[in-house]
């Protein structure tokens, strides 16, 4: 187990790179392979000084060639487990095709697949939407191989905070969120990291249960807007206050020069959507529940106080 390679796509990205680090610390693994379409010296520039285990292997998700398939392969080979954070591509069903029929040529014995919150097949009631769906397929398409395969499926990321311009922007008095009196159980994407890291870590026989599965993932607090305010104002000591409503968000990306695309998604929890709390597999597997609002904005308190 001290030998232990695994390989994780999406290397780059909040997941992806929390999840290499959290991997490179530990003792267990001996290698970990960074996979994004990025050239490896940008890889490499990206972990620089964390850790001579990241090895960086330059993938690209669009092309379905013989060739760039024989190379997926190639870097797969070794390993021991796979992390699936997908890239937000067209044909994306096809790319987790690709990846899973590499995998299992590779011989891959365990998968961890980031999803999304409500994935589920077509013919389910309600349907579907178009991510959740596209979702279900990847993960379909790694079960579909034989390969032994966990998903998670989390919510939205308490990181649309710091990388959504048109929800908040560093250092201003408020930010806009659809929502109504809807409560939403936003979810801190390390802990996402820190769930797949883990259950990877697992011996074989305690993965054993988990295989074939698919579990939903949110933070440990469903909070309306203006209480996610009160939250944020205490955590950063200054007072930051909620604007709601579908105009005021469209206004406000407009404003920006930004598509308001995921507007979509926040006046869908006004609707009840993402107010569960679900982190039962996140404490059976760490110990502890999933980070609370408040500690993300206090972990990320520069960036909401810096103009």
């Amino acid at each position: 187990m001290a030998d232990l390679t695994v390989f994780v796509t999406g290397a780059t990205g909040s997941i992806g790179s929390e999840a290499v680090r959290l991997l490179a610390a530990s003792n267990l693994v001996g290698q970990v392979r960074a996979g994004t379409r990025s050239p490896a010296a940008s890889v490499a520039e990206h972990f620089a000084g964390i850790s001579d285990k990241i090895v960086p292997c330059q993938i690209e998700p669009g092309d379905p060639s013989a060739e760039a398939a024989q190379q997926l392969q190639a870097a797969l080979e070794g390993c021991g487990a796979l992390i699936v954070v997908a890239p937000l591509i067209e044909g994306m069903q096809q790319w987790h095709q690709r990846l899973a029929r590499a995998a299992a040529a590779a011989g891959i014995p365990f998968v961890v697949k980031v999803s999304v919150t409500g994935a589920r097949s077509p013919e389910s009631e309600p349907p579907p939407g178009v991510m959740p769906l596209m979702h279900w397929q990847g993960e379909q398409a790694l079960r579909d191989e034989g390969l032994d395969v966990v998903a998670i499926r989390p919510t939205i990321f308490m990181q649309h905070f710091l990388t959504v311009p048109a929800l908040y922007q560093s250092g201003e008095d408020r930010f806009y969120l659809p929502s109504g009196e809807g409560k939403i159980a936003f979810l801190d994407n390390r802990d996402i990291a820190r769930l797949a890291v883990e259950l990877v870590l697992l011996p074989a026989d305690q993965q054993a249960p988990f295989i074939g599965q698919g579990f939903e993932l949110t933070g440990p607090q469903a909070l309306t807007g203006d209480q996610i305010a009160e939250v944020l104002s205490d955590a950063v000591g200054r007072q930051i206050v909620r604007v709601d409503g579908e105009e005021a968000f469209s206004e406000h990306a407009a404003t920006l020069g930004m598509p308001d695309m995921v507007k979509s998604v926040y006046v869908e929890a006004s609707q009840g959507w993402f107010g569960t709390v679900t982190y039962d597999i996140f404490e059976e597997v760490t110990g502890d529940p999933t980070r609370p609002y408040a500690d993300f904005f206090s972990d990320n308190r520069e960036f909401f106080t810096e103009h």
